[in-house]
């Protein structure tokens, strides 16, 4: 590798690639080698030593070798592996995907298995994402990776509250009614998310369907979408944290994870638009 150690985060790319890109079993020196020769096409790391043999012929470094089997292992224990034949005990053991880890890396976005391919694609539509909101969302899939499902609906639900925030913030500095302006404002400090849904959903009801003022094109149907945060706040806040409740299923999260993007663009869009007009 090279002087400055190549990220954990960016090693777990590489093998998910070669993954992607596998057709039948592989072993695990293969992944190491595809793995090694990602590094070096990214000049992430320097020139890979040739040839096709097990380890120690086709790595760049031990340490690079073990970071690779470390993700191997932890997506085995996360299920999207599976070790073929593992009585049999062997320095190249064989691998396969599960159908839940080929469903996973089939997915046509990233999925909370690479965090940082995640969140570069929100910052494809969204070059400004919000710092907290980012933040949230990679501790929320870090969580869901180590199968901590109330600590990760936690994170999503109060990514998905910022942007909410952030959405009415953004509608506070559109606003020219006085009357409208002092209720936004008593929203922000109190911070009752319910009459913030409302006054949301109202106002852009009114500037969707009856001014028309928001094209089409920025808006896309926004209601079904805030919804989709208001779900991801009240997942989080209900069936995370609440002590009665105290419910929280892995496929809501899961569910939390594939709508955001899409939910975020449109909220990202909204947000732009209010930033360079008046209402």
């Amino acid at each position: 590798m090279r002087r400055a150690d190549i990220d954990p985060a960016t090693i777990r790319d590489f093998v998910l690639t070669v993954l992607r890109d596998a057709k039948n079993s592989i072993q695990l020196h293969e992944i190491q080698h595809g793995a090694g020769t990602l590094a070096v096409q990214a000049k992430v790391a320097d020139q890979i030593r040739s040839g096709m043999e097990p380890a120690p012929h086709s790595r760049i470094s031990p340490k690079f070798d073990d970071c690779v089997s470390e993700v191997v292992w932890n997506l085995a224990l996360d299920r999207v592996l599976i070790q073929e034949r593992p009585w049999e005990s062997t320095v190249n053991p064989w691998f396969h995907l599960t159908d839940y880890g080929k469903m996973t890396l089939k997915n046509e976005h990233p999925s909370y298995y690479d965090p940082k391919g995640y969140i570069n694609h929100i910052r494809a539509f969204a070059p400004d994402l919000d710092e907290v909101i980012e933040q949230y969302v990679i501790e929320g899939l870090n969580c869901l990776k180590q199968d901590l499902i109330f600590a990760a609906a936690v994170m999503l639900g109060a990514a998905a509250e910022k942007a909410v925030y952030l959405l009415l913030e953004a509608m506070q500095g559109a606003e020219t009614n006085s009357a409208k302006l002092k209720k936004i404002e008593k929203l922000l400090k109190g911070r009752v998310l319910p009459d913030i849904f409302d006054l949301i959903q109202k106002q852009l009801d009114h500037l969707t369907k009856e001014r028309k003022a928001i094209p089409y094109s920025i808006h896309e149907g926004a209601a079904s979408h805030l919804t989709s945060l208001f779900e991801m706040i009240r997942v989080q806040r209900n069936a995370a944290v609440h002590p009665i409740a105290g419910k929280c299923s892995r496929m809501k999260v899961l569910a939390m994870v594939n709508s955001l993007p899409s939910t975020l663009e449109i909220a990202y869009r909204l947000i732009n638009w209010f930033g360079e007009n008046k209402i």
